[in-house]
């Protein structure tokens, strides 16, 4: 699977410089297209980084634009030509990409209350003009690192980058973009859009554990500032 996903990054309009990826719970090289810009690291069962993997891998880079993606999304062609032309467009002000949450101001006291009143732009659905978001998701996100570089060894749960990031940047006033884009532009590499929204949350909804984590996260932010378009 991770093979289309790298070959989907390889082929698109504006070159990549290097892909970083990062494997978790296994030394065994996937089977990926040769490339020089591919460069694999790996984890340990016993040091799983989760979704952290993939900001310990973008903080080697010096300068430029950072891309973190997912190994279970097919992106167009055009995709990273958009990214950095959105980042271009907000004069590398903002952090942007294509799948975004807005949560409520206030402490967030349960998971069902979580789900009930944060609004979310999920990546596989149209959406007409920008939005600012308090969250983005960290599958189909970019931003430059003369913006940030986010720290990885301070995001102390795994399994909920999203949110770690959102907490980061929220603190350090830098405002989150979700991008305008057709419906379906973006697509899962196996799923239908309803199974792809049923599978995100499955884990999260049987572990009352990563629940509580993941309120913990967000409460960080004493109150979620309203978010603005720049």
């Amino acid at each position: 699977m991770i093979g289309k996903v790298v070959q989907s990054l390889l082929q698109q309009t504006a070159q990549i410089h290097q892909l970083l990826i990062h494997i978790n719970n296994s030394a065994v090289p996937p089977t990926l297209p040769y490339d020089s810009r591919i460069k694999v690291h790996y984890s340990s069962a016993s040091h799983d980084l989760t979704d952290i993997g993939k900001f310990k891998m973008a903080a080697t880079v010096e300068s430029g634009v950072v891309a973190t993606v997912d190994d279970d999304i097919i992106y167009p062609k055009n995709y990273i030509q958009r990214l950095t032309g959105a980042i271009l467009s907000y004069e590398g002000r903002a952090v942007v990409g294509y799948h975004g949450a807005i949560l409520p101001r206030e402490s967030i006291q349960s998971w069902s209350e979580y789900l009930r009143k944060r609004s979310v732009y999920w990546f596989r659905d149209g959406l007409k003009e920008d939005q600012a978001v308090h969250v983005l998701g960290t599958g189909t996100m970019a931003y430059h690192t003369d913006l940030i570089n986010f720290d990885w060894k301070s995001f102390d749960y795994g399994r909920m980058a999203d949110l770690h990031v959102a907490v980061e940047a929220q603190k350090k006033g830098i405002p989150m973009i979700a991008l305008s884009r057709p419906d379906d532009w973006i697509k899962s590499i196996t799923q239908t859009k309803k199974v792809y929204r049923q599978s995100i949350w499955r884990t999260a909804q049987k572990d009352s554990t990563l629940q509580k984590q993941m309120i913990e996260v967000v409460n960080r932010v004493n109150q979620w500032e309203e978010p603005d378009q720049i």
